[in-house]
């Protein structure tokens, strides 16, 4: 398997792994995926009585992450399938997880589920695993780049 398949098809995986993290918590807890959280945000957005900009914010944030969520099956797919993404999907979705502070390593997130961690150990895992996608697939880049270059 050349690089650029061994790093599509991690960074796939990471993908489905966190979209079906992200499943299977909301139905152990006894949730419908996606329409409890929006009942539950709305429900906490009302009893804190949020209103004004801040309100317009927190709606922003929360659907950004939605978002975010709705579009990893799409990404998954490009990703397993060795699809040729553009640029601009890449961008959106890397500032989708950037607003929503969604780490793109899967793993993090499991792992922080089941230990207790401070904010700046949740931010440096976020960074350390934002920073390893985007030097990956920008690496995958320069390569084939180089092998054209070549031929």
């Amino acid at each position: 398997m050349s690089y650029k398949g061994k790093v599509f098809l991690f960074w796939g995986v990471m993908d489905l792994l966190t979209l079906g993290s992200y499943l299977f918590f909301s139905l152990m807890r006894g949730e419908v995926p996606f329409w409890s959280d929006i009942t539950h945000f709305y429900a906490g957005l009302e009893q804190h009585e949020a209103g004004g900009g801040y309100a317009i914010l927190l709606q922003g944030l929360f659907f950004i992450h939605l978002a975010l969520l709705l579009s990893l099956p799409v990404s998954a797919w490009a990703f397993l399938a060795h699809k040729k993404m553009s640029v601009l999907w890449l961008a959106l979705q890397e500032t989708m997880r950037i607003f929503s502070l969604t780490c793109s390593l899967a793993l993090f997130p499991l792992i922080l589920h089941f230990v207790s961690s401070g904010p700046m150990v949740n931010l440096a895992l976020f960074l350390i695993s934002e920073t390893l996608k985007v030097a990956s697939l920008l690496s995958t880049k320069r390569k084939r780049e180089e092998g054209e270059k070549v031929s």
